[in-house]
């Protein structure tokens, strides 16, 4: 039930034009988010998704995507909050998710 109530909400306002690629891509990574979670069952980790892989926002740090903020941690420091750790790499934070994406996904050596 929840699904369908967000496909209908998400196909409600395709409808209306308002997720339009170009009606979205002028828009900062900020507005985008919040638009985008104003619709039912959209999240903030799929608004981050959307911006990193669809616009290709080069600073956006997802950090509500458990691998990339536990493998962060890992590398780095378990003290130290992951959004302090990320903001060092501004304006290249899409670049640090997905290089820790790779790390995750990569074989053992």
């Amino acid at each position: 039930m929840a699904k369908t109530r967000a496909i209908c909400a998400i196909a409600e306002q395709a409808r209306l034009g308002e997720l339009e690629a170009e009606v979205l891509r002028p828009l900062d990574h900020a507005e985008r988010s919040r638009r985008l979670t104003a619709l039912w069952g959209v999240g903030q980790w799929t608004a981050d998704m959307i911006s990193i892989f669809y616009y290709g926002n080069e600073d956006v740090w997802p950090d509500g995507d458990v691998a990339a903020r536990k493998t962060l941690t890992r590398l780095t420091s378990p003290r130290r909050k992951t959004i302090r750790t990320a903001a060092r790499f501004a304006p290249h934070r899409s670049w640090l998710a997905l290089y820790l994406w790779r790390h995750v996904d990569a074989p053992p050596l």
